[in-house]
This record gives C-alpha cells, sequence and structure tokens, in this order.
C-alpha cells in the first residue's frame, strides 16, 4: 500500500515538472516569435493608435483630456527619467508573457496538493495561448497593465473570502478599496465592477440562487433603469463608434432605441461580443476559435457544475456581470469588444479551474469514506 502511494506520488511530481517544462517551453516560443518579429517582419514597437498617443503624451505631455491615468503614470516616468517605450515595451512583455499566466495559476489553486498544483499549472499553459493578451503586450498598450493590477486585486480578494481574522480582513478591505480606486483611474466601469464583486459578495450566491431566474431579473433590472434613464450616459459614449461603421465595417449597428427592443438587442450584443459571433474577417473566425470556444466550454462547465463554487467564485461572478452589463451596453466596436472581454474571460477561467479543483477534491473524499 505504501509503495503504490509512493509511485502514484512520484507520478504527480513527474507531472509538475513537465508541465513547467511546457510553460517554459511556450514562453521560449513567444521570444522566440518576438525576436523574428523585430528582425524580420517588422518593428514590434510603434504600431498601434492607443500606443502612439501614450507615447506622445509621455514625451511630450501636450494633450488636453487625458482619458485615463495610464498616458499620466508615463508621463511620471518621463519626467524622472525612467521612460523608455522599448524598455517599458520589454516590461509589459515579461508581465504578459511570464507573470500574467503564473498569477492567473496562483490565483486559481485552491490548495497545496500536488494535483491542485498541476492543474493550476495546466491553466498557466492555457491562458499562455491567450492570442489577444500576448497581442496587446507587443507595445505600450495599458491592457496588460491592467490586466496585472486586476489579477493582484483578484489575490487580494480571494485572501479575503479564505481570511478568518478580523484586522487581517480590514486591512484587506482597505487594499481593495485603494486598488478599485486605482482599477476606477485605469477604466471607470472596470473600477466599478470590482467593487461590486467585493461589496455585495455576501448578498449572491451562485451555487445557490436559481440561474434562469437570475438571469430574467437581471435583463429585467437592466430593461429598468434603461426605462428611467439611467443608462444614459453609456449609451452616449455607445454613440461615438458610430463613425467607424463606415470605415471599418466592424460596428454592429444595434441601437438601442427604444425599451421594447432593449433585451433583444441586449442579447444580440451579448452574442457578438462575447460570444464572437460576428464574422466579419479571417481574423474574426480565428479568434472565435482559439478564445471564444474555450470560454464558452469553460462557462458551460463552469454552470453545470456551480454547486462546487465558493464565496470567492461568487465575486468572480458578481464581477462578470456587472462589468458584462456595462460595455455590453457601451461598446459597439468589435475590436474593442476583444480587448474589454479579457477580463470576463480570465474571471470565468479562474472560477471554473477553481470549481474543478473543488468537485475533484469532493468526490475523492466521497471514495475514501
Amino acid at each position: 500500500m505504501r509503495a503504490f502511494s509512493v509511485r502514484k506520488y512520484l507520478g504527480k511530481t513527474e507531472c509538475t515538472y513537465y508541465l513547467i517544462v511546457s510553460f517554459f517551453l511556450v514562453v521560449l516560443l513567444k521570444i522566440a516569435f518576438l525576436i523574428f518579429l523585430n528582425s524580420y517582419g517588422g518593428p514590434v514597437f510603434g504600431g498601434g493608435m492607443d500606443s502612439n498617443y501614450y507615447h506622445n503624451y509621455a514625451i511630450s505631455g501636450e494633450v488636453e483630456n487625458v482619458p485615463n491615468i495610464w498616458p499620466s503614470i508615463l508621463r511620471l516616468l518621463n519626467n524622472v527619467g525612467l521612460y523608455s517605450r522599448e524598455s517599458l515595451t520589454y516590461v509589459l512583455q515579461f508581465v504578459g508573457i511570464i507573470v500574467i499566466p503564473l498569477l492567473v495559476a496562483k490565483i486559481s489553486l485552491t490548495s497545496s496538493r500536488r494535483r491542485d498544483i498541476n492543474t493550476s499549472l495546466m491553466l498557466a499553459i492555457f491562458v499562455s495561448f491567450y492570442p489577444v493578451l500576448f497581442y496587446f503586450s507587443l507595445d505600450i498598450y495599458r491592457d496588460v497593465f491592467m490586466v496585472l493590477v486586476f489579477l493582484l486585486a483578484l489575490f487580494f480578494l480571494k485572501e479575503l473570502s479564505i481570511s478568518k481574522r478580523r484586522s487581517y480582513k480590514l486591512l484587506l478591505y482597505m487594499i481593495l478599496l485603494l486598488m478599485a480606486y486605482f482599477l476606477f483611474l485605469l477604466r471607470p466601469y472596470l473600477g466599478f465592477a470590482f467593487t461590486v464583486s467585493f461589496v455585495f459578495s455576501g448578498v449572491y450566491s451562485f451555487k445557490r440562487y436559481p440561474l434562469v431566474l437570475s438571469f430574467l431579473g437581471l435583463l429585467f433590472a437592466l430593461n429598468v433603469m434603461y426605462m428611467l434613464g439611467f443608462l444614459e450616459q453609456i449609451l452616449n459614449y455607445r454613440t461615438g463608434f458610430s463613425e467607424l461603421l463606415t470605415m471599418t465595417g466592424s460596428t454592429f449597428g444595434i441601437t438601442f432605441s427604444s425599451g421594447f427592443s432593449f433585451i433583444p438587442d441586449l442579447l444580440l450584443s451579448t452574442a457578438y461580443q462575447m460570444f464572437g459571433l460576428f464574422f466579419v474577417n479571417m481574423s474574426s473566425i480565428i479568434l472565435f476559435i482559439l478564445e471564444t470556444l474555450p470560454f464558452a466550454l469553460s462557462l458551460v462547465y463552469l454552470v453545470r457544475n456551480r454547486r462546487f463554487s465558493n464565496h470567492f467564485v461568487d465575486s468572480l461572478i458578481l464581477f462578470f456581470v456587472a462589468y458584462s452589463a456595462v460595455w455590453l451596453i457601451g461598446n459597439d466596436n468589435l475590436g474593442t469588444a476583444v480587448r474589454l472581454r479579457i477580463f470576463n474571460y480570465l474571471v470565468v477561467y479562474i472560477a471554473c479551474f477553481i470549481v474543478y479543483q473543488n468537485k475533484l477534491n469532493f468526490y475523492r473524499k466521497a471514495v475514501v469514506l
């Protein structure tokens, strides 16, 4: 019996070794690809309108009405002599290629058991293949930085969900409020949704509340808010995308023009943006296969096994709903949707892998008993 247990443990240890090696092989492949791009495929830097704007603001500071805090951070780095577009891009690439996948794995880890460690490492490898996250590490876009800050906030939120000490919980609340404010400065509705996730997490239970009734209640509440005019500011922001319709063909033409069409429009917006069912070119098809299909499968697994969720998963679901409710109404551009949904996809992956580990451990205990 003891020999069998030792063999089983060594097998899990060997699996951990192969998973770690696989992760760093993916890292090396990405680095090789970056070197190829820089040497033969054209410059890695200076490829995006957003990043060009950020760079110009960092070195000149002459632009008014800064939309978020990211260009101000770059300007501050420049003022103290620490700004270099190329060097900062390398830092963001390190964060996107190594730090973010490992941080996602850490947040999803439920115990120190070897099997759970292996499961979280598989998630790290999986996130390493997230194409859009890799793309936005090619220059000084704010997306990778936002994801890093968001994941750090989730790490502290998870600590809050499992902490027993009141003094530690109070400290965590203070940290989370500060991080929520910082996320708000980076993207207002990101900070808002994260605040909702930890302030109201004790109110909602993902595994106890009927899913269909919760979904219908959400649609009804949003429809009422629309008719009362509470969503007017979000809808005004959405109209800014209409001018892109003829230039890129990537807007959806969803108008949210009346209270009667609001729910059908919202469902259509969700299908197009969250689930990528809007195919305008080969890139949209590739992203659907590489990004949306894994997300959809993870979401289905999460919903079907929600009885194995916990308090932290409740917080992730609240964030998912609050964040989605804003950007699915406020955005009308396919390219922007790919950026915005990164946070939705990551929280579903984390929640899915937590539920998977909880389910395995539940049946393991049942077999032992």
